[in-house]
């Protein structure tokens, strides 16, 4: 796997200016940025996610709790929600709430809370009190599709 060190060699600046010039934040000259793309693309370079959301505070990952997979409806919800959130950088984690009590205890009280996705979409959940309070308490954007 490419390194950082190795593109900022090869563009000849700093990896801090590599990292400005990849992330957009910061001021980096036209010609730098070029040379820093263009390096990156000839390395065949990808930006660390856990380096960048190290960085920036976000995982660029959202939740998503389905209540079924193998029906219809969640399987064409769940296609429009990847189709969109890959066009915009996002990863997906896949959060399926059965019945089970406890799994969807686990979910709440510990797949949730890891950190690991800046917000979480609930597709025709039917939730209950304690687990819409405990969805509240991750203080997180959350958007709700169809249910209850």
């Amino acid at each position: 796997m490419v390194s950082i060190d190795e593109v900022a060699r090869q563009a000849g600046v700093s990896t801090a200016t590599v990292s400005r010039a990849l992330s957009g934040r910061g001021h980096v000259s036209a010609g730098a940025k070029a040379k820093v793309e263009a390096a990156a693309k000839s390395l065949g370079y990808v930006v660390s996610a856990s380096a960048s959301s190290l960085a920036s505070g976000r995982m660029r990952n959202i939740g998503v709790l389905v209540p079924f997979l193998d029906r219809w409806f969640f399987s064409t919800v769940l296609s429009g929600i990847a189709s969109a959130l890959m066009r915009r950088g996002y990863d997906i984690t896949l959060y399926s709430l059965t019945a089970d009590r406890a799994e969807r205890r686990d979910i709440f009280d510990t797949f949730l809370r890891r950190q690991r996705v800046d917000g979480v979409i609930a597709i025709s959940l039917e939730l209950g009190e304690d687990e819409t309070e405990r969805l509240v308490a991750l203080d997180l954007p959350v958007i709700a599709i169809g249910g209850p």
